[in-house]
């Protein structure tokens, strides 16, 4: 008995792909070596372009998990605060605390230029 592979069968052959999905490889800003965009005085990055930084991929599940994570970790506090001391509406101050907190810290990381 012989293997698909070696029939020389089509569907069973690895496919490599090693090139990018889509035009955004090509428009992403190269970064100096340590992860940052290099500016110079008049705006212009080390490539030569120009603008605003582009966000990166993960960039809208890390506000995503911030905002959860807020919420989660400061709803719990209040859940366990007010299960201390029998006000029930600690935990839902709590977790609009842990919203608020989350967005502020969402908008300070993410629009600094």
């Amino acid at each position: 008995m012989s293997s698909r592979m070696e029939n020389g069968d089509l569907w069973a052959t690895p496919r490599i792909q090693a090139a990018d999905r889509g035009p955004g490889g090509a428009l992403r800003p190269r970064s100096s070596g340590r992860g940052r965009t290099v500016m110079s005085e008049s705006g212009a990055r080390a490539d030569g372009t120009r603008g605003p930084r582009r966000p990166s991929e993960g960039t809208g599940w890390a506000v995503v998990s911030y905002l959860i994570g807020g919420m989660v970790l400061y709803g719990g506090i209040g859940w366990l605060i007010g299960r201390w001391t029998h006000i029930a509406v600690l935990f839902p101050v709590g977790m609009l605390l842990g919203m608020g907190l989350a967005l502020a810290l969402v908008i300070l990381r993410f629009t600094r230029s």
